[in-house]
C-alpha cells in the first residue's frame, strides 16, 4: 500500500543556485480518482528545472516544490476512475515539475506509453529534447531535405536530437558548440564550428553563402541578432532556449528581459528580409495541439525502438545527486541528455 510508503523526492525550499536543491522523504497516498501514481525509471534534467529553481522561469512553481521536467516511469497504483492505464505499463509524462521523485502522481491524461524494450534514460530524453528537435524541424522551421540548418548549441540535449533527427531528413547540418564536442559532432557527419572563435558569423557564413534555410539556437545569447543575415531569404529563426541565462544568478531574470528584447528586434530585421522567426516553447505547443504531442511521440518512440535514433546520455545519476546534476548541466560541457534514476 503506497500510504504506508515513504519515498524520496529533491526539493527547493526557495530559490537559488543549485547548492539549495535538497533531498526530503515525503509520504506516499492512494491515487485519486483519475489519477496515477507512477514509479520513476528517469527523470530528465533540463535548463527549465534550472530556471525554475532560480525563480526565473515564467510561470514556474513557486517554492516549496519537486522539479524535473520529464519522467519515464511504471504504474504503481491507478484510481478508481482511471480506464486507460494499469499497474505494471510502463509511460512517460511532460511534467513540467514534480518529476525529481522516486513516485510521481499524474492525471491519466497526462501519459503516453512506452515500449518495454527501450532503455529508460533514452526514453526521457525522447518526451523533452527530441519532441522538442522533431517539433521545430517539422512543424515550425519546416525544414525539407536538402535542407540547409545551422544549430546554436549543438551540444546540448535539444541540439544532439536535432543533428540525429536532421540527418535522417537528409538535411544539411552545421553546428556550433565548444571545441571539446566538435569532435563527436563530425562523427554524426555534422560540419562543426567553434562557438567560441572570434569570427564565428563570419566562418558560418563561409559553410553557407547563399544563407541557412533554418537557424536554430538554444543559447538565446544576444547573438540572436547575429544570426539573422545567416538566415536564407524565406528562411526561418527558431529560438528555443536561453542557455546563456545558466550563469549569473538573480541577474538571469534581467538578462531573459534584454533576450526577449533583442528576439523581437530580430523578428522585425527577419521579417523586412522575407523572413519569419520564432520562439519556440514545447509546453505551449503540446497545450495548443495536443493531437501534435500524442502523433509526434509515438513517432519519435518507434524511431528509437527501431535504433534509428540513438539518444546521447551525458550522465546517469542517482536521484540523491541531483545538485551534481544541475552543476553539470550549468558546466554547458556535456553532450547529450543528464539524467537522474532512482
Amino acid at each position: 500500500m503506497l500510504e504506508s510508503r515513504a519515498y524520496e523526492v529533491i526539493e527547493v525550499p526557495a530559490y537559488g543556485g543549485s547548492e539549495v536543491l535538497r533531498p526530503a522523504r515525503w509520504q506516499g497516498r492512494a491515487a485519486a480518482p483519475f489519477e496515477v501514481a507512477l514509479e520513476m525509471e528517469a527523470a530528465g534534467v533540463s535548463r527549465a528545472d534550472a530556471l525554475m529553481r532560480e525563480g526565473a522561469y515564467v510561470g514556474g512553481p513557486k517554492p516549496l516544490f519537486v522539479p524535473g521536467y520529464d519522467i519515464v516511469g511504471r504504474v504503481l497504483d491507478v484510481g478508481p476512475s482511471v480506464t486507460t492505464v494499469r499497474p505494471g505499463d510502463r509511460v512517460a509524462a511532460l511534467t513540467l515539475y514534480g518529476g525529481y521523485a522516486e513516485i510521481v502522481y499524474l492525471p491519466e491524461s497526462e501519459l503516453y506509453p512506452v515500449p518495454e524494450e527501450v532503455d529508460a534514460a533514452q526514453a526521457v530524453s525522447i518526451v523533452a529534447n527530441y519532441m522538442s528537435a522533431y517539433q521545430m524541424l517539422r512543424r515550425t522551421a519546416s525544414v525539407r531535405s536538402g535542407g540547409r540548418v545551422l544549430v546554436h548549441g549543438a551540444s546540448d540535449g535539444v541540439g544532439t536530437a536535432l543533428l540525429q533527427l536532421g540527418a535522417l531528413e537528409s538535411v544539411r547540418l552545421v553546428g556550433s558548440s565548444p571545441p571539446e564536442s566538435a569532435a563527436w559532432l563530425a562523427e554524426d557527419g555534422v560540419e562543426a564550428v567553434d562557438s567560441r572563435r572570434r569570427d564565428l558569423d563570419r566562418a558560418l557564413c563561409e559553410l553557407a553563402p547563399e544563407g541557412y534555410d533554418a537557424v536554430i539556437d538554444g543559447t538565446g545569447s544576444p547573438r540572436i541578432m547575429r544570426s539573422v543575415p545567416l538566415v536564407s531569404r524565406g528562411g526561418r529563426l527558431v529560438v528555443y532556449g536561453v542557455a546563456h541565462l545558466l550563469a549569473g544568478g538573480r541577474q538571469r531574470v534581467r538578462q531573459a528581459l534584454r533576450t526577449y528584447a533583442t528576439l523581437g528586434a530580430s523578428m522585425v530585421r527577419l521579417r523586412l528580409r522575407g523572413g519569419k522567426s520564432y520562439f519556440y516553447s514545447l509546453a505551449a505547443m503540446k497545450r495548443r495541439h495536443p493531437e501534435w504531442f500524442a502523433e509526434d511521440l509515438g513517432r519519435l518512440f518507434e524511431l528509437l525502438r527501431t535504433e534509428c535514433i540513438a539518444p546521447p546520455i551525458a550522465a546517469r545519476l542517482p536521484l540523491s545527486q541531483a545538485r551534481r546534476a544541475h552543476e553539470l548541466l550549468e558546466d554547458r560541457r556535456t553532450t547529450g541528455k543528464i539524467v537522474l534514476v532512482p
